[in-house]
């Protein structure tokens, strides 16, 4: 048993070791690895990841952005990425951290919240505007979304800046904004991106114009534009429309969304050279819109969108038909159904057709010519897409204008669901859509990305200037519910979507 002495001195050197290890210096921070280089990880971990905001503890309640390592940077926040590689201009993370407008945007709450830590400097903001520009790389120089160009599963997203015509690159596994790519052959006029076709082997995708002259050319494993194919040889030189391409991707079909007195009609491209092939297009179409192929690629299905017919389009030019969608006499001046985007099923027996005048799908035996099936959706269908996946046989059609008591207060719009094989309407969603037009399938993942226009709508949360940003919506094709609840931002317009490896 201790004497009372022993027991007091046991006492004391207890006491001195709990004093001693906690008399640490409390300003010195626990040395971790965050990966940002050691200029801008001094800017970061003293500015965004710190306690209340974007650190482990807070980031939830702070749009959910986290920023205590480069890596989680990439996640993006509740609203989508918020660095884009090479893209200061277009990476909200700038606009919130400027208190300069010499500098470039201001958006407001300004970052960091006051009283948490001081405001950047304008060196510390060049700096780290710099770093976004050359890559916003780590501190071993690599650069975000770099590593397996080839499998690396990405969507494309068509819009534009009110005068520059971008094509945002999605990564399929963060969701977020990667990359952009300048499309386009003139930055003085707003061309307008109208459609994408990727290749099936996710080399290349192909983009067209509605007010431009040329079809361009993208590379999808270094995300850009490659070469620029002029589409002015008879005269029409807008209106470029929806794209058609062969499994080989050597031959590419372009409508000419226009009278058939100006140069209406459906153009061959050989995507090789980049240039269009006269023996194999077709004209005079009057206002040709969505085009499809047969199996061989030697005949085309195009919408004859002022009418309620389409064309059935034969090679050699000797052969065009107009096949009437409702069993009526085939008129392509009516202004009838108002054929607008077509859809082949995957064994080419049948053909599904949005008409935006008359709120319906309409599905057409591709042998017979025949009327199959009348399905009626929402209002003003627009694009239509389809899942891959025998589990899940469905087509997809954004109705743009449908505007219902299911619609969540503030959206516009809908996704009507098909089954393909047997024709019967499946479900309609209603999300946080507001005028949704492009639509793609991402059958990797079973996921649909629905675009939103939102032409006169609510402000965003990264908008920068005096229009509205579009955004897209991620649906669960399984569930076909909302596969989160963000609403991830683009530019204007978002037109047009597409996927790689469809």
């Amino acid at each position: 048993m201790l004497s009372r002495f022993s027991f007091a001195l046991t006492v004391v050197a207890i006491a001195i070791c709990i004093l001693v290890s906690c008399t640490h210096d409390p300003q010195i921070p626990v040395t971790t690895d965050n990966g940002y280089p050691p200029d801008i990880a001094n800017i970061i971990t003293t500015r965004c990841a710190i306690s209340g905001c974007h650190n482990q503890a807070s980031y939830i309640n702070a749009s959910g952005l986290l920023l205590d390592t480069w890596d989680h940077m990439f996640n993006g926040d509740d609203f989508g990425a918020v660095v884009v590689p090479y893209w200061p201009q277009y990476s909200p993370l700038l606009y919130f951290v400027n208190s300069d407008a010499t500098l470039g945007p201001i958006l407001s709450p300004q970052m960091p919240v006051a009283g948490s830590a001081p405001a950047l400097t304008k060196d510390e903001y060049l700096k780290l505007s710099n770093w976004v520009a050359a890559g916003a790389p780590d501190k071993n120089g690599n650069i975000p979304f770099a590593t397996e160009a080839a499998t690396r599963q990405k969507i494309y997203g068509l819009c534009n800046d009110y005068g520059v015509d971008l094509l945002a690159v999605i990564d399929a596994k963060r969701h977020v904004i990667m990359r952009y790519i300048k499309v386009g052959a003139n930055d003085a006029v707003v061309e307008s991106g109208h459609d994408l076709a990727p290749s099936v082997d996710g080399s290349t995708i192909y983009e067209s114009f509605v007010t431009g002259s040329v079809l361009q050319k993208a590379d999808m494993l270094n995300d850009v534009a490659v070469s620029t194919a002029s589409l002015h040889s008879d005269g029409a030189n807008t209106n470029w429309a929806l794209l058609c391409l062969n499994d080989s991707n050597t031959r590419l079909m372009v409508t000419n969304w226009a009278d058939k007195s100006i140069g209406g009609r459906a153009t061959s491209v050989n995507t090789t050279t980049m240039t269009e092939q006269p023996q194999k297009t077709f004209s005079p179409l009057n206002y040709p819109h969505g085009i499809v192929s047969n199996k061989s690629f030697d005949t085309f299905f195009v919408t004859a969108s002022n009418g309620n017919c389409i064309y059935k389009l034969i090679n050699p030019l000797d052969s065009q038909t107009l096949i009437s969608l409702d069993n009526k006499p085939a008129t392509d001046v009516a202004d009838n159904l108002g054929p607008h985007a077509i859809w082949m099923a995957p064994d080419y027996s049948r053909y599904f057709v949005t008409c935006q005048n008359s709120n319906e799908v309409r599905v057409m035996d591709a042998h017979a010519d025949t009327l199959m099936a009348v399905i009626p959706v929402g209002g003003y269908p627009q694009e239509i897409e389809a899942s891959s996946s025998p589990l899940t046989p469905y087509v997809f059609v954004t109705c743009r204008n449908d505007s219902t008591a299911f619609n969540p207060k503030g959206s516009i719009g809908s996704v009507y669901v098909i089954n393909y094989n047997t024709m019967q309407f499946v479900k309609a969603i209603y999300s946080d859509f507001r005028q949704p037009h492009g639509i793609t399938v991402d059958n990797q993942n079973n996921l649909l990305y629905v675009f939103s226009l939102n032409m006169n709508g609510p402000p965003q949360h990264h908008d920068v200037k005096n229009y509205r940003s579009g955004w897209y919506t991620i649906i669960d094709i399984a569930t076909l519910a909302p596969y989160n609840f963000n609403r991830y931002g683009l530019l204007a317009n978002p037109y047009e979507g597409a996927a790689r490896f469809k």
